[in-house]
């Protein structure tokens, strides 16, 4: 009798531990599809306050119109979505989510950001700013040295790249120095007409409300006169309206 208790006891834990993992894969889908439509809800409705477009996936085909931006082209599997859009007084604005997936041997990681993108009536160089880090401070110590200002706390602070020195003199000038020194761990990308600027993070709804007024901020900093005529060749040109149009796929 023994016996057969710990045969039918052995069956039923074969038949319910399948059953119990596919019930918490069930769960676990199902909270995720919640959470990301609660995002998404969220979002429809900050867009809604901004005066903006809400859109659930990218109808610009933002990889492939900005591909010489670092900020795109990072991994494999790139996903551009909850995509909020339209004109402000300022330039047209794009807030979106972004996520790229890299592999490491047999493990995956899936990174999630959240950008925002500006398109002037401009014509910039390829410039990055970036908070600056050790690895930065190492590489001034052996000579690879990066843009420096006239402010060393600003250079303290971030690291900025571009091949054209005095087009990084232009942007970042004494109103950008002051507008950056007030604000921690933004990431700023220009080219072509558009600026970008994230914090290598997905934010939160509100934190796409910040998204939007720093591109404002940013936007009026950015000088009246300067060397900006010169399209960086290597990055792929927006095309339509003030240089944003939504995709024909």
């Amino acid at each position: 009798m023994t016996e057969f208790l710990n045969i039918l006891l052995a069956i039923l834990l074969g038949i319910a531990v399948p059953v119990g993992i596919v019930a918490l894969l069930v769960f676990l889908i199902g909270r995720a599809g919640r959470r990301h439509q609660q995002r998404a809800n969220a979002l429809a409705s900050t867009a809604s306050h901004l005066g903006l477009t809400y859109e659930p996936w990218d109808p610009f085909n933002l990889p492939f119109k900005f591909e010489g931006l670092k900020a795109f082209g990072r991994g494999s599997e790139e996903r551009v979505y909850n995509v909020l859009h339209g004109q402000a007084d300022f330039g047209y604005v794009i807030l979106c989510d972004y996520s790229y997936t890299v592999a490491e041997g047999k493990e995956r990681h899936t990174h999630y950001r959240s950008y925002g993108l500006l398109s002037t009536e401009m014509s910039f160089q390829h410039l990055e700013l970036r908070p600056e880090n050790f690895l930065d401070r190492v590489s001034a110590l052996a000579g690879m040295d990066d843009i420096n200002f006239e402010s060393e706390e600003f250079n303290r602070k971030y690291f900025i790249r571009s091949k054209d020195r005095k087009f990084a003199y232009d942007i970042i000038n004494p109103k950008m120095i002051d507008y950056l020194l007030d604000r921690d761990g933004i990431y700023m990308e220009l080219g072509g007409n558009v600026v970008l600027v994230h914090y290598k993070r997905q934010v939160s709804p509100e934190g796409f409300v910040d998204l939007y007024y720093t591109l404002r901020d940013i936007g009026a900093a950015l000088p009246d006169f300067c060397d900006c005529h010169k399209r960086d060749e290597g990055l792929a040109q927006p095309d339509g309206r003030r240089g944003l149009s939504p995709s024909s796929k």
